[in-house]
């Protein structure tokens, strides 16, 4: 897997300076361009094909919270697909949401289905506040920090999945 943190110099961190990003990103848009190339032998334009594709996954990847968290996972190995497991007292407590949803589910109410969604954001806001001081500028993501940003991924994307239902219902 490629480093994207190495390949724009920035640190493997939660953190990205955006506008490093961005001027990174414009550079080497222009630099690993293949117009720009065309002259160039067949090897020297598959490689630079390969760094523009890889400039824009890597510019995607890191603008982008949640797929950053989701590939600094699977760099270090900790997402694997089917053995990833949501903690239990999580599912418990989300119990009562499931409920509610199936209910709309069978009896649709619009005032109901407005406060499950307001109850939903509530929770994916405190979720965030769980991981906030790891999106600090020079924290190093040590293995307690990734176990944390592990357990916030899981349980992220499955509130996702529930607000992802909720949205189906009308």
């Amino acid at each position: 897997m490629e480093n994207f943190f190495a390949f724009y110099d920035l640190p493997f961190s939660l953190h990205v300076d955006q506008g490093h990003l961005r001027k990174k990103f414009y550079e080497f848009s222009r630099k690993y361009h293949p117009d720009f190339h065309t002259q160039a032998s067949g090897d020297v334009q598959a490689e630079i094909l390969h760094k523009s594709s890889l400039n824009n996954k890597a510019f995607e990847t890191l603008a982008d919270q949640n797929k950053r968290i989701k590939y600094i996972l699977e760099y270090k190995n900790l997402l694997v697909e089917g053995k990833n497991a949501i903690p239990q007292d999580f599912l418990m407590e989300m119990m009562d949401f499931n409920e509610t949803l199936m209910e709309l589910e069978m009896d649709f109410d619009l005032e109901a289905k407005s406060l499950l969604h307001q109850n939903l954001t509530k929770l994916s806001e405190e979720l965030f506040q769980s991981i906030r001081e790891l999106d600090e500028p020079n924290i190093i993501l040590d293995d307690a920090s990734l176990e944390k940003l592990k357990d916030y991924y899981l349980k992220n994307q499955y509130l996702k999945n529930l607000f992802g239902k909720l949205e189906e219902l009308s």
